[in-house]
């Protein structure tokens, strides 16, 4: 069957109550024993880019054996709050058996905004809850798998309300809807970490941050619950026509994210475009649970070759199974890092002098997971030699003479490009670094890189310049720095920007992913022009009286907290593209603004 698909919105779990009360055993002397724990770890990812939140406030609940979630928190204390990588850490009773539901609320400032039509402003909540449902725990369990908290969990959730009733979240429905959404978000997603920042990340990562990224650009029109409905007649869910807009989203997310340097340029998302337009033609189906039999666990488990600073190849032998083995898990101190469909796996995301623990585990087609097999490996210290990471940074298909490329991670320096626009870094041991090139008033594409040196020198990590448009004369801070041009690249962070009074500024440009806490414009400020693209998330902006704007742009998907305009203003004008012109003012699809504050005139 094929699926429309209507905007997207997440939904508190309104189930039948089961409460449940927790009581410390008194001892002679009166005095209560806090009772035993034990702990429940994982990672909480934004629904809209796939990345880490912090901040989020994450709670647990039971689910009784007849699959119905209590209201009242399981986890002791009720809330905990993901740090700043997104992880969290709740605490359950330690006799607690069966499954749960964890529900992490993310903070304002991570909040999507989103408008169902030109007409119709939708105010988005302060704050979005999505959640994961973990398989049952055994009452003496002790060492729980990690559980991630994203978009894709949310649609396992999603699913279960949608097509399992009231009393839905059984183990056969909560392994029916992974089978089912895994078709999408790739094998053990509920499992697989968001990437880190400045770190690199395993393919499992990359593609499910591009799947992320990819649905959650269509879901702005389009309801998840109706994507999930299953078809009583074929007992099948499926794309339908919207798989060519999936397909388009992820090749769009793709280019993205390889520009901004969050993804290699090698990467491919052909699997993941496969995947989709199979399931457009053959809607995916719940798979048959009568086979409850788990594949062998997979022999003979050996370091494949001789581990280098950079890498680590595993070797085993194929497991059997009643059915068939489909594929191979692989976990690196119990962390997923990947998925292969035969034996062999090549880790190449490791450090040197690091001792790491690798698990395998065989999977069916329905999930069922083997036994795991464990091998304990230590890769090399780094070597005395030293290699060179050189490329070329070009501007209108020429060499870009005098670029600064910066070099940071096992080894740091900074280079300068010749008159062909060739760089080198001489004496870097092997490791992992980040070369990002910077110069005033250009942009670059990719913005940063992230590579890995190992016993061989790294060639041809080559960049792109671009004009960032108008650059500023001179702008000073309260530090007294003064900058030529202001460039803030994909992931920074901006607690507060104060520009003094008479500042002149020409261009300022904030690209995908900035987070700005504040910024502060006051009297005589003249604004040529500021560009929000696509990501950027803004806590509060204050244009003060006098303040003339030539232009602002709002692109699609960015997030406004407040947005004051004080009498006495002068708004050449304010674009929000992809919507409805109202008296100059352009609002897109995807946008809610917190608060507009228009002064009297």
């Amino acid at each position: 069957m094929c699926i429309k698909w209507k905007r997207f919105t997440f939904r508190a779990v309104m189930l039948t109550s089961l409460s449940i009360c927790l009581f410390g055993c008194g001892d002679y002397g009166g005095t209560a024993k806090a009772p035993a724990t034990k702990s429940i770890t994982g990672l909480v990812s934004d629904p809209a880019t796939g990345l880490p939140v912090a901040n989020a406030t994450v709670t647990a609940y039971a689910i009784d054996a007849n699959g119905v979630q209590s209201t009242a928190p399981l986890s002791v204390p009720a809330t905990s709050s993901s740090d700043g990588n997104g992880k969290y850490a709740l605490k359950i009773p330690q006799d607690y058996a069966g499954s749960l539901v964890v529900n992490a609320t993310l903070p304002a400032a991570a909040s999507k905004i989103s408008a169902k039509n030109s007409k119709e402003m939708l105010l988005a909540t302060t704050v979005r809850t999505i959640r994961a449902i973990l398989p049952p725990i055994a009452r003496d369990q002790t060492a729980i798998p990690p559980a991630m908290v994203s978009l894709a969990t949310e649609m396992v959730v999603v699913y279960i309300e949608q097509n399992k009733g009231m009393n839905g979240f059984s183990s056969d429905n909560i392994q029916k809807a992974t089978v089912v959404i895994e078709a999408f978000f790739g094998p053990n997603f509920a499992q697989t970490p968001p990437p880190r920042g400045g770190s690199a990340s395993t393919k499992v990562q990359q593609d499910l941050v591009v799947v992320i990224r990819a649905f959650s650009s269509i879901l702005d029109s389009h309801v998840t619950t109706e994507m999930v409905k299953v078809d009583p007649g074929t007992g099948t869910i499926g794309l339908g026509a919207f798989a060519a807009n999936l397909t388009a989203a992820v090749t769009a997310v793709r280019e993205e994210l390889i520009n901004i340097g969050m993804l290699p340029g090698s990467y491919s998302a052909q699997m993941i475009i496969t995947v989709i337009s199979q399931a457009a033609t053959t809607p995916v189906a719940e798979p048959d649970l009568a086979d409850r039999t788990a594949p062998s666990p997979p022999a003979d488990l050996a370091v494949a070759s001789a581990p280098t600073a950079g890498s680590v190849a595993l070797s085993w032998t194929a497991s059997t199974d009643n059915v068939g083995v489909i594929g191979y898990y692989l976990y690196r101190d119990g962390v997923f890092i990947g998925y292969v469909t035969a034996p062999g796996f090549l880790d190449n995301t490791v450090n040197t002098s690091t001792t790491y623990l690798y698990e395998v585990k065989a999977r069916d087609r329905v999930a069922n997971l083997s036994v795991g097999s464990t091998t304990s490996v230590t890769t090399p210290a780094p070597s005395s030699a030293t290699y060179t990471i050189s490329g070329k940074v070009s501007l209108n298909g020429a060499g870009f003479a005098g670029v600064f490329v910066i070099v940071t991670g096992s080894g740091s320096s900074i280079v300068v490009t010749d008159a062909n626009g060739n760089y080198s870094f001489t004496g870097a041991g092997n490791g992992s670094y980040k070369i990002m090139p910077s110069l005033t008033g250009y942009a670059f594409t990719p913005i940063s890189m992230v590579i890995s040196v190992s016993d061989a020198d790294a060639t041809g990590k080559d960049f792109a310049g671009t004009q960032s448009g108008s650059v500023i004369g001179g702008v000073g801070f309260p530090d007294g720095i003064v900058i030529g041009g202001v460039t803030y690249p994909p992931g920074t962070i901006i607690g507060g920007i104060t520009y003094p009074t008479g500042v002149v500024i020409g261009g300022v440009t904030f690209p995908t992913a900035t987070v700005i806490g504040t910024t502060t414009y006051p009297s005589g400020t003249v604004i040529g022009g500021i560009t929000y693209p696509d990501g950027v998330v803004i806590g509060g902006i204050t244009y003060p009286p006098g303040t003339v704007v030539g232009g602002i742009a709002f692109p699609a998907g960015a997030v406004i907290g407040q947005v004051t305009y004080p009498t006495g203003s002068i708004t050449g004008g304010a674009t929000f593209p992809d919507g409805s012109v109202a008296t100059t003012i352009l609002y897109p699809t995807g946008l809610v603004t917190g608060e507009l504050i228009w002064p009297s005139p």
